[in-house]
């Protein structure tokens, strides 16, 4: 493997670079890409000694398919262009193993020229461990930088998206989905952001066809977001909203005393006739149990019914109805 012109300070500009950086694999590049030298994070990352890899062209760490697209070299001019380049993205062990990996490429400067590069990586494979645990849970769940560019989505997010993991995370929500900007989601992350306090709101998404719980939680990273499809628990209570609605009517309309209890024998919804048959002045017959209403039925020879005579009380603990029941009231 060739060696590199000297041109960097490896000790001493090394060493500050990881002074301010723990716990990451660190390289230090010189201006044309190529490895100076780098930590014993990155050894157990990448699976090079430092020997082994000096001298050698950092793309050797991208798969085949980014370096045929010249991503490498595209990171360094950014780098070069804007002072640092932050990536999302695979890289590739000695043993051609993958790892998914948080990248940071910074320029380093010296009286005005170019003296190479530092690289900073996170191995993102301890995150993606969870995965299981977060793919079995029914929301979708992701987490942006404070760009609001994908850092994590799990399975049931992918599928919300209909994209896959690799074309969402590194990439700003807005550029995947312009329409976003207009939103209420939109407006309610960035305030997330803004303010640091967690969100929490339903919304029919137009972008999703559906209604959605969303739940925001902030961060000195930038947000965790929960979304959770609604729509079927709206429909349905939009349908016992509905037939409460034509229980009412019925109830109001009929010329019978009627009255509905809880599983628990409290009177939950009545008639007006059954409030004038049934009901004591100051004592309205809705919300009384069962027990309340004792003695207020009476069998064909004119005696109180007893409580466990009631026909109600039949139903309610057998479960089966009663027809054809003849009292007075």
């Amino acid at each position: 493997m060739g060696v590199p012109e000297p041109g960097l300070a490896p000790e001493s500009e090394f060493r500050l670079l990881v002074e301010q950086v723990e716990d990451y694999a660190i390289s230090l590049l010189d201006p044309a890409g190529r490895v100076v030298t780098w930590n014993a994070g990155a050894e157990r990352l990448k699976g090079y000694t430092a020997e082994e890899i000096r001298g050698e062209h950092f793309s050797t760490f991208y798969p085949e398919e980014a370096r045929e697209r010249r991503v490498p070299e595209r990171q360094l001019a950014v780098a070069a262009d804007e002072g640092r380049v932050e990536d999302y993205g695979w890289r590739v062990r000695k043993d051609g193993s993958r790892f998914w990996a948080h990248v940071v490429v910074t320029s380093l400067w010296e009286d005005g020229e170019l003296r190479g590069y530092g690289e900073v990586i996170h191995d993102l494979d301890e995150h993606r461990r969870v995965d299981e645990i977060l793919d079995r849970i029914s929301d979708a769940v992701v987490a942006f930088d404070e760009r609001l560019r994908f850092t994590y989505v799990n399975d049931r997010a992918t599928k919300l998206f209909a994209r896959q993991e690799e074309e969402l995370v590194g990439s700003a929500l807005t550029e995947l989905v312009p329409a976003v900007e207009s939103t209420r989601i939109h407006r309610e992350l960035r305030r997330a952001l803004e303010t640091q306090q967690p969100r929490t709101f339903e919304h029919h998404s137009e972008l999703l066809d559906r209604w959605v719980d969303v739940r925001i939680y902030p961060s000195d990273s930038g947000l965790s977001v929960s979304v959770q499809s609604v729509s079927e628990q709206r429909e349905q209570h939009e349908r016992l909203r509905e037939e409460k609605a034509l229980v009412e009517q019925i109830l109001e309309v009929s010329p019978m005393a009627m009255a509905v209890f809880d599983a628990t024998g409290t009177v939950v919804q009545s008639n007006a006739r059954a409030e004038a048959l049934l009901g004591e002045e100051g004592r309205p017959l809705l919300g009384r149990s069962l027990e309340g209403t004792e003695g207020t039925l009476y069998d064909e020879q004119g005696d109180p019914l007893s409580l466990e005579d009631y026909p109600t009380r039949t139903v309610l603990e057998e479960g089966e109805p009663v027809l054809g029941y003849k009292h007075g009231v």
